[in-house]
């Protein structure tokens, strides 16, 4: 068949269907054959033989990847990194570094992929190596091995027989021209060592995966050896449209290995797009799988030809998608059909159904799942049936606020529900609102509309309740039953429907749901949580399943400011319904918040300790240490215990933190000042502000052990407790009556020369020569207040010192981004410390530098 174009050249198809695949965006990405479909508007049977007339003419190549794609043959010339997902997005910069890598002149360079677990980096390394043998820069016709480092852990001697051979039998690194190594963090020391020694050499490059980044640090040796680094990001970074494609791809994968399409409701499919992986790409995957492999066994005996998936196939974790939604719904809605479903196919493709609300919302269908659920689960049909009861009013209540946001206009539910029903359930309850005390809602009369015409279309329902059940909804609402009875018999009049026992049940709880009467508890609860979403989960789950609405989640992100936290923390209050307040929380800075949110906002705050981070940190750090489980649980259990009992912050011992950046030095030093200055019954804890992170959960532990009166540092940590600048101390201004026990102050010169004499490493008369000079060039770089003054004379001091003594070297975790964003300061500091590496014959490294150009940037 032929058509005419621009009324000149007569033009097949074949000629248009190619012509458009070349003018479109995004070629490189490739087209399905329901995209090229759509995009013509001809059948997709039509369009699927015309692309295979394409293929087998050599100017399209066929994907052999789920869902199938066709490529230009002259873009894409099979180029394996174009079935990666994120080829053209989160993945463009790796792809190019790998492929430059791969091209270099000579011979290809040695490449460390870092990423998550489950990132993708074996997929990663099979693409590149598939790449190299496809431009001939390895030979085709030998297999390129792949040594999984974690498999010799506890053997590394037969690791390294296999990577190194022997004296006949060569190695993998010998024999292939391109291993590929994952998992290299497990790589034991000797064997490190060696490898490093490879890496130097002449030999074939080799591809180093590493899936836990934090193990970097430790592989400093061998990673330096290395001439390319590429980072995959984790799935979180991953744009929704490619997770879609993931999900799209696995699906596709099963539809293909079950012999059968998969359908996925729109509910199930943004949660698989939005909850948490914590092993990424690998977990999505997976947890697809087991998901269709219960649905697959659900309907095993069923024998039919669609497998239909429910949300309860899937791990629980998947659910928690749904807290996320209403934050990005408007990004969801361009590739979800919020009100339908989407069909995997056997063959590849996939179709989206976008469906109107049904008439009854599926409320039995619901039902039905829920139970079957709960058996799923390994209930029995009387426990399921128990279980259903007592989510019944949070699922009505779900129900009608569903139906409220479905049909908010009367004419918009008269297209679904019978008019008939309509009037009869409006004048019901116009005739019966001085029983029912208020005014119902449109869409409260939307949610007993739909329920009624369920009925009505489909008389003949499993029953789900058993007579007992139903015997105790009505005698727990016996008002409302009153009502629903008469109801009933209005629909059985007018309507000549026969409703039994179990739906004059589920009317008086529509009734019982929304009542005036019916009113909020005279306390709020609040979960406040350290950590991301933690507390919002558990609020959620908690009124689902109570049905109260009052509880609320608080969450306190590591990074957030405690200022921060506090100012949201006294603005929920503020929001909240009158009366009191309960919060359940996980460490002791919630108790101070609530402590001086109590007296701002003039509402009573009952705490409720519930100290399980705590606990779980404190067993973590014993378990570092080496310390048998068998001891380390029954102690903090005690711990727990002694805490529970809420003794009063008086009962505590005092104590006053000190700070600096190596919790050394400085630190001990201003507690040694303040021990000899005649600080009585106060403890001086030194600490380092290092980590902020770790910083806080240390004073998180500390609160419930002392009652904390002051924190003693060159700037202000921001940790909520009252702060004493160095300089106030040591100068005797400022607030200090919390130090009243203390001495008059010495003079500055004296208290530095004290800290001096304090430092044996140290000699005091260089100490006065090389100090005050590179005092003046670090002010030259920026002006430096007296706070910042005083804490870097501190800094500088036990730094000579911690030197001179050979202490372990620090580690400050954010040299590399100082290195890199504050390049002249760094050499400015450099060039500023220059006396005292000449004075001391020390040299101070970038972690040290690094550390004083925060101080000085306050960064």
């Amino acid at each position: 068949m032929c058509v005419y174009t621009n009324g000149e050249n007569m033009k097949t198809n074949k000629e248009m269907l190619y012509e458009t695949m070349q003018k479109a965006e995004n070629s490189e990405a490739g087209f399905t054959t329901q995209q090229l479909s759509d995009l013509l508007g001809w059948q997709r049977a039509n369009v699927s033989a015309y692309l295979n007339q394409l293929v087998s003419e050599g100017k399209c190549i066929k994907g052999d990847k789920r869902p199938v794609r066709y490529f230009l043959a002259q873009v894409k010339q099979a180029d394996p990194f174009y079935q990666l997902v994120g080829v053209n997005g989160s993945l463009r910069n790796a792809i190019g570094m790998a492929k430059a890598a791969l091209l270099y002149p000579n011979k290809p360079m040695s490449v460390l992929l870092v990423g998550q677990g489950g990132s993708g980096i074996s997929y990663f390394a099979a693409a590149m190596i598939r790449f190299g043998q496809q431009h001939q820069i390895f030979p085709t016709e030998i297999n390129i091995h792949r040594f999984n480092a974690r498999s010799y852990r506890d053997d590394p001697k037969e690791g390294q027989r296999v990577l190194f051979g022997q004296t006949k039998n060569p190695g993998l690194l010998e024999s292939s021209p391109y291993l590929f190594i994952n998992h290299v963090q497990d790589v034991k020391a000797p064997l490190r060592d060696q490898l490093s020694e490879w890496l130097e050499g002449d030999g074939p490059p080799v591809i180093l995966g590493c899936d836990d980044p934090l193990a970097i640090d430790a592989l400093e040796a061998l990673t330096r050896k290395v001439e390319v680094r590429i980072d995959l990001p984790e799935l979180a970074h991953y744009t929704y449209r490619e997770r879609y494609d993931l999900i799209s791809r696995f699906f596709a994968i099963e539809a293909q290995r079950a012999k059968r399409d998969i359908v996925i409701d729109a509910q199930l499919l943004i949660c698989l797009l939005l909850y948490r992986c914590q092993y990424n790409i690998k977990q999505l995957r997976n947890d697809i799988r087991l998901g269709c492999a219960s649905g697959y066994l659900r309907d095993f005996a069923k024998n039919q030809t669609k497998l239909v998936l429910h949300l309860g196939d899937f791990p629980h974790d998947v659910r928690n998608g749904l807290l996320q939604f209403q934050t990005v719904r408007h990004q969801i809605e361009s590739l979800v059909p919020l009100q339908g479903s989407v069909t995997f196919g056997s063959d590849g493709q996939q179709i989206q159904e976008i469906k109107e609300p049904t008439h009854h919302l599926d409320f039995y269908d619901r039902l039905s799942r829920r139970v079957e659920e709960f058996q799923m689960q390994g209930h029995s049909k009387e426990e399921s049936s128990a279980l259903l009861l007592g989510e019944l009013n949070a699922f009505i209540a779900s129900y009608t606020d569903q139906a409220n946001q479905a049909f908010r206009r009367i004419d918009t539910l008269a297209k679904f529900v019978s008019p008939r029903v309509v009037e009869l359930v409006k004048n019901f309850l116009q005739n019966h609102q001085d029983e029912i005390e208020q005014q119902f809602a449109t869409g409260n009369l939307a949610g007993l509309c739909l329920h009624i015409q369920g009925c009505l279309e489909q008389p003949q329902k499993q029953s789900l309740l058993s007579s007992q059940q139903i015997e105790t909804v009505l005698s727990q609402h016996p008002k409302q039953a009153l009502l629903a009875k008469e109801l009933v018999r209005e629909i059985e009049t007018k309507l000549l429907l026969t409703l039994n026992e179990e739906e004059t049940a589920y009317l008086t709880l529509f009734l019982a749901g929304n009542r005036q009467d019916n009113k909020a508890p005279a306390v709020s609860l609040v979960i406040a949580l350290h950590g991301e979403k933690a507390a919002s989960s558990v609020a959620e789950v908690v009124k689902e399943l109570t049905g109260n609405q009052q509880v609320y989640g608080f969450d306190l992100p590591l990074a957030e400011e405690i200022q921060r936290s506090y100012q949201r923390f006294e603005s929920l209050l503020n929001d909240l319904p009158g009366g009191a307040v309960t919060v359940i929380y996980d460490m002791g800075s919630i108790e101070t918040m609530c402590s001086m949110a109590s007296a701002a906002t003039h509402r009573t705050i009952q705490t409720f300790p519930m100290p399980l981070t705590m606990a779980a940190i404190e067993i973590s750090r014993k378990y570092l240490l080496g310390q048998d489980p068998y001891q380390v649980l029954p102690q903090v259990q005690d711990s727990l215990r002694q805490m529970l009992v809420q003794q009063k912050p008086t009962d505590k011992p005092k104590a006053i933190l000190t700070l600096c950046y190596s919790g050394q030095g400085g630190a001990v030093q201003i507690a040694e000042y303040l021990g000899r200055q005649g600080l009585e019954n106060v403890e001086v804890l030194p600490l380092s502000m290092l980590d902020k992170k770790q910083l806080q959960f240390q004073v998180e532990v500390l609160r419930s052990q002392y009652q904390i009166l002051a924190v003693i540092s060159a700037f202000d940590p921001g940790l909520g407790i009252f702060w004493l600048s160095l300089d106030d101390l040591l100068r005797g201004k400022g607030d200090v009556s919390v130090l009243k026990h203390l001495k008059p102050a010495k003079p500055p010169k004296e208290v530095y020369e004290y800290f001096a004499e304090q430092m044996p490493a140290v000699d005091s008369r260089k100490l006065k020569r090389a100090l005050p000079k590179a005092m003046q060039s670090l002010d030259a770089i920026q002006p430096l207040d007296q706070q910042q003054t005083a804490g870097l004379l501190v800094h500088l001091t036990a730094l000579v010192n911690r030197i001179l003594s050979e202490a372990p070297i620090l580690r400050f975790p954010r040299t590399q981004e100082i290195l890199q964003h504050y390049p002249r300061e760094v050499t400015q500091v450099i060039q500023a410390l220059k006396p005292l590496e000449r004075t001391f014959n020390i040299v101070i490294n970038e972690e040290e530098i690094a550390t004083i150009v925060s101080i000085i940037k306050r960064i």
